[in-house]
């Protein structure tokens, strides 16, 4: 059964990566090599919403997560994502995960939507240090920075950084330091729902 598993995950990531790394930073999300299923989880830093650092290898290295990338509270798309996957989130908690979400938002914006009914942790990958090592990172090109300047997006602003890049929205699922799970799609309106991944990480579990 953990064979089938890894083959089941493996052709899910295989979809838009035919790599694990990039020599280079990829210039549109169909580009991305994210890590496979049996990769160690990177090393690298994000922050809390205090603006403290945080370690990868501190938050994975041990015990079991779900780990989502979103490109930042600005999406409507993340947003009904995040709701959605909310739904199952104490599912998750029983099964033993702690779940986690990284975007590009500096802390401060993080701050504002963080709230007493909110499960989720949410650190900023302003940086793009988590997104570049998990191989979900791109730079956005100018088309979009304009289109998206046309709905009164900053990303320079959200991010508080000059670099323009988001992470291919994703979600992983990690058992001690490994990732078991991958699933990344370079059409940001398409999203893994709440219900897959928690029959995702059933299995992870009992594999």
């Amino acid at each position: 059964m953990k064979t089938s598993f890894s083959k089941f995950v493996l052709l899910i990531s295989l979809v838009v990566s035919t790599s694990v790394f990039a020599e280079e930073l990829p210039q549109s999300p169909s580009e991305i090599h994210p890590l496979i299923p049996g990769t160690s989880v990177p090393s690298g830093e994000v922050q809390t919403v205090e603006g403290d650092s945080a370690l990868l290898t501190d938050l994975f290295g041990k015990g079991r997560s779900i780990l989502i990338f979103y490109r930042g509270g600005w999406c409507p798309y993340c947003n009904k994502h995040l709701d959605d996957l909310q739904k199952y989130e104490q599912d998750l908690i029983k099964l033993g995960y702690k779940v986690v979400a990284f975007s590009p938002d500096k802390p401060a914006k993080l701050a504002q939507v963080v709230d007493d009914e909110s499960y989720y942790t949410l650190y900023s990958d302003s940086e793009m240090e988590a997104a570049k090592g998990f191989g979900v990172a791109y730079q956005v090109d100018a088309p979009m920075i304009s289109m998206l300047k046309k709905y009164k997006i900053d990303l320079i602003e959200a991010s508080g950084k000059k670099h323009q890049q988001l992470p291919v929205p994703a979600v992983f699922i990690i058992d001690d330091g490994v990732v078991e799970f991958t699933y990344v799609n370079p059409d940001y309106k398409t999203r893994l729902s709440g219900e897959v991944l928690l029959a995702a990480a059933k299995f992870a579990k009992k594999n």
